[in-house]
């Protein structure tokens, strides 16, 4: 069967009745927000090697080529067309309204979009045909998930008792331009390269594209360029005369005078009577640099294996001709593994998509600097891994996020997952003396960019320094924090813990840093009770949301780090009594101090401390996945779930929309901020925070509201508001979203431990 059976399906063009839209406009919240709207589909390429997508429309429209770059724009001479019978068209109805490309015929088709990551697929019944695409993601591969490639799988079968001749053509222009189009050809494929290269400059568009189509079985033809501004004539006269173009082979076919321009290649097969027959498609794409705004160069992981020059883009063809089917294979047999649990549909559809994010995320994985010496390019070994956490925020391995969205690297690619923390080992003790001015109205200062101890916000952002300058984030003085060192502790023992507690050197490296972030952590207790105080400014991943004097929210992550720390300390033979002994006086005073009857207040001195915190339990829940022992009482931590269930999912529109971060004891909203009245987190659903939320109490055997918890995420992502392949962190109570394209959600995957 070619089409999985479990996947996100809708109909190919069908709009929405009720979108949503950014709630979060312009410089309210802080930064603007994205919102591309519903056309969206799953994106193709390799981890650190850039993405795009064809949206379930049928256009190409999402360009994140460019690392750490977001574009949307429909390139509309890239795009599938047919002829068959004498009748030619392109396979979508979305066309240019400027004139250009006015003679191809744009045509809606009936059919269906399937989509089950890394693979989709456009299913036209009338046809007879099935667009099938994806690239090698492959769980526990550190080569091929790296690699910059796309292939376009054409499934065409013949019903009828005689014989069927049908073309496809496939234009395409490069994003980054060309300085010429070549005919390129082997044995067994043949195809279009976009050439950029420079003699004179290595940059990040620097390199070459090439869209690549077998040759066994078909007749290929191509033309080499045609004015993408033009009425499209070049193309449509030839294609849609016979279903060929006007070259048919031998010597390269320059045209130099149509510089940046498209080109097109064209497979026409013949089917016997009732025979089904693929013809292959590739794209492929070499730009070997990485360029961060301060402009360190990178080169990209997939230049290990075909080098760093830019001139290879055939040989990562040649390896897709030769490997494509193995990699499907290996695709479905690690799906089949999820796709089997007992789960409902939607869960297993919502998990396996959710991993978009790891390639489409900004996502940058270096081989080492590019460093200039005796204008030789060379390399020295440095690998980093990162994706940011959101194009709105754009922060590498933002700390606070990370810790819920981490999970997919974690249990699918366990090695990437420590070289990110390997990468906040080394900056602990990291100062950086740089005075940043922080802007929020509630915390209007100027602090050093990072202090001795104080665990980072990020790694860098793309328009700064990535993995050399951290600490982009400037919105509330970070040094201040009181969920970041917690969440870094207890992520180390958590990499250990479920990589199957072997890798001893991950935690001999970790120790020193463990320490010392929790040494500085400790200042914040300014009593001696052993518990956390917060200062009533945003001090922590909530951050238009203030808690004041001890929370539960960081007490709970404050006390399971030190119990993860005692645990290290345990399999290290270090001494631990004096972690021992802040975490029985805190765990006593947080239960006098923070217990409410049926739940835990949000703090203690908060005039809305009242309020029911959807994410009040989450060092519980890190502390039951890895198995920490009681972080809270242990009779309470199921009455404190079912009464967020109670009150922050049910009480919630139709309870099917996720869990509200903080409702009142009677059921009403907090008030909105005055200062932030589109960002006011508090009356935010969160989405991985909820499938966080989820996931506890599944660990807790409340198994149906974990279900109907989650299914909320599931309703408004694929059911309600469109944001697939575009999960956003937040919406409000009417669905309407903030900050798209978020790394959280991959929450979800905690389900899987």
């Amino acid at each position: 069967m070619i089409i999985p059976q479990i996947s996100w399906k809708r109909k190919i063009g069908e709009p929405l009745q009720s979108p949503g839209v950014v709630k979060v406009i312009g410089s309210e919240g802080g930064l603007p927000n994205f919102d591309d709207g519903i056309w969206q589909g799953m994106p193709l390429g390799g981890f650190g090697a850039g993405t795009f997508s064809q949206t379930y429309r049928g256009d190409f429209s999402r360009w994140h080529l460019e690392i750490g770059k977001h574009i949307y724009k429909t390139i509309f001479p890239c795009q599938f067309g047919v002829y068959e019978d004498g009748k030619a068209f392109i396979l979508n109805d979305y066309k240019p309204n400027d004139g250009s490309l006015s003679s191809w015929n744009f045509l809606k088709q009936n059919g269906t979009y399937h989509a089950l990551y890394p693979r989709a697929y456009f299913e036209y019944p009338d046809l007879n045909l099935i667009q099938e695409q994806f690239s090698p993601i492959i769980p526990n591969n550190y080569q091929e998930t790296s690699y910059p490639v796309a292939i376009f799988k054409w499934h065409i079968s013949n019903p009828q008792n005689k014989e069927r001749n049908i073309s496809i053509l496939w234009s395409w222009e490069s994003i980054f331009g060309s300085k010429e189009n070549i005919f390129y050809q082997e044995n067994a494929f043949c195809g279009l390269v976009f050439d950029n290269l420079s003699i004179n400059e290595k940059n990040y568009k620097c390199g070459q594209m090439g869209i690549f189509v077998q040759t066994e079985d078909v007749e290929v033809s191509y033309l080499n360029a045609f004015p993408g501004s033009g009425n499209g004539k070049d193309v449509w006269d030839e294609f849609s005369r016979d279903g060929t173009l006007t070259k048919t082979g031998g010597d390269p076919f320059h045209l130099k005078d149509l510089k940046d321009s498209p080109g097109a290649i064209c497979a026409k097969i013949k089917l016997k009577p009732f025979e089904n027959k693929p013809i292959t498609f590739v794209l492929a794409w070499d730009f070997p640099i990485l360029e961060s705004g301060f402009g360190t160069k990178w080169y990209k992981r997939y230049t290990k294996f075909f080098g760093r020059d830019g001139r290879n883009v055939a040989k990562v063809a040649r390896k897709a001709f030769n490997e494509h089917e193995r990699w499907l294979n290996e695709i479905k047999k690690w799906q089949e593994v999820f796709l089997k649990s007992e789960k409902p549909d939607w869960f297993k559809i919502l998990l396996i998509n959710e991993l978009y994010f790891l390639a489409d995320g900004g996502t940058i994985w270096t081989l080492g600097k590019v460093l200039e010496e005796q204008k030789q390019a060379v390399i020295k070994q440095e690998e980093h891994f990162g994706t940011l956490e959101c194009f709105d925020y754009p922060f590498y391995e933002t700390l606070d996020v990370r810790f819920y969205g981490s999970f997919p690297l974690l249990k699918l690619w366990p090695e990437l997952e420590k070289v990110v923390m390997r990468d906040y080992f080394k900056i602990i003790d990291l100062e950086i003396k740089e005075k940043i001015f922080f802007n929020h109205p509630l915390d209007k200062s100027t602090a050093e960019r990072k202090l001795k101890g104080a665990m980072p916000h990020d790694l860098g952002a793309p328009y700064e320094d990535p993995f050399v300058m951290v600490n982009s984030y400037n919105h509330v003085n970070i040094n201040l924090w009181k969920d970041l060192n917690s969440k870094f502790v207890l992520m180390v023992y958590r990499d250990f813990c479920l990589t199957g507690k072997e890798d001893i050197g991950f935690l001999k490296d970790a120790w020193h840093p463990v320490v010392e972030a929790i040494k500085y952590l400790k200042q914040f207790d300014r009593d001696n009770d052993c518990l956390i105080e917060n200062d009533n400014i945003p001090d922590q991943t909530y951050d238009n949301w203030t808690m004041y004097g001890p929370s539960t929210y960081c007490n709970g992550l404050w006390l399971a780090s030190l119990k993860a720390a005692i645990e290290i300390a345990k399999v290290l033979n270090k001494d631990h009594s004096l972690f021992k002994a802040w975490f029985e006086m805190g765990k006593m005073n947080l239960e006098t101090k923070l217990w409410y009857g049926d739940y835990y207040l949000y703090d203690t001195k908060n005039p809305h401390r009242e309020n029911i915190m959807a994410d009040q339990l989450c060092g519980q829940w890190y502390a039951d996945l890895l198995g920490l022992g009681d972080i809270f009482q242990r009779d309470r931590v199921n009455k404190t779930l079912q009464k967020i269930f109670d009150f922050n999912v049910n009480k919630i529109g139709t309870g099917n929309i996720g869990a509200i971060n903080g409702i009142n004891p009677d059921g009403t909203l907090l008030p909105e901020s005055k200062i932030w009245k589109l960002n006011t987190q508090s009356n935010e659903i969160w989405s991985g925070v909820t499938l966080a939320l989820a996931s506890h109490m599944n660990i807790r055997g409340l198994k149906n509201e974990a279900l109907q918890t989650a299914h909320g995420i599931y309703s408004v992502v694929y059911e309600k508001k469109g944001y697939w392949f575009r999960t956003p962190e937040a919406w409000d109570v009417n669905g309407n979203f903030r900050a798209s394209m978020y790394q959280r959600p991959g929450s979800i995957w905690a389900f899987t431990f």
